[in-house]
């Protein structure tokens, strides 16, 4: 029997077993170890350094006057508070005081986030600095615009109108937008 299969569990962990009596390996790939995967913040650094819009960040900002951030609902693994860590400090470094910055919450269909959710969600110096706007897509006052790129109608809270938005949004007919 051989002894050298193992699950590669990553930073160096490796778990050996072997095959039952009388199994056969048809095809074993060995993978190598790798060095770990950059930190969030170190990729949210290079991702403000090189965007994928064809417009540089810094140009995109200078043709601001307000901002407003959309984040997705807590049901989502997307670690925010770590972001917020580099993006906020970026853009109050880009001349952006907190009162021009509006956080948006897109919680869809989704229950209202708690206090503490969104102390956890966005960092609790986040939540007492900046304001933040709960998006759901029952509201009464949601606004219709249509998509530059395939004409589709979607609504958007009024607070985003006068902003340009952070974030490519994706869309979602019965939740307005999810991101």
């Amino acid at each position: 029997m051989k002894e050298n299969y193992y699950i590669y569990l990553g930073q160096e962990k490796k778990e050996y077993f072997t095959l039952p009596s009388g199994w056969m390996a048809l095809h074993f790939v060995e993978t190598e170890e790798e060095s770990p995967p950059p930190s969030i913040e170190q990729m949210t650094r290079e991702a403000l350094s090189t965007p994928a819009s064809p417009l540089p960040f810094q140009k995109l900002l200078s043709q601001a006057k307000n901002i407003a951030i959309i984040v997705d609902d807590a049901t989502r693994p997307t670690p925010v508070a770590k972001i917020f860590g580099v993006l906020l400090s970026h853009l109050t470094g880009s001349g952006f005081p907190p009162e021009k910055i509006t956080i948006v919450a897109a919680i869809g269909t989704y229950e209202t986030m708690k206090k503490e959710v969104l102390e956890t969600r966005l960092g609790t110096s986040v939540l007492s600095r900046y304001k933040v706007v709960q998006h759901n897509a029952r509201q009464s006052d949601l606004v219709a615009i249509q998509i530059p790129q395939d004409g589709r109608i979607v609504k958007i809270g009024r607070f985003c109108l006068s902003r340009p938005l952070l974030d490519t949004c994706l869309l979602n007919s019965s939740a307005s937008f999810a991101c």
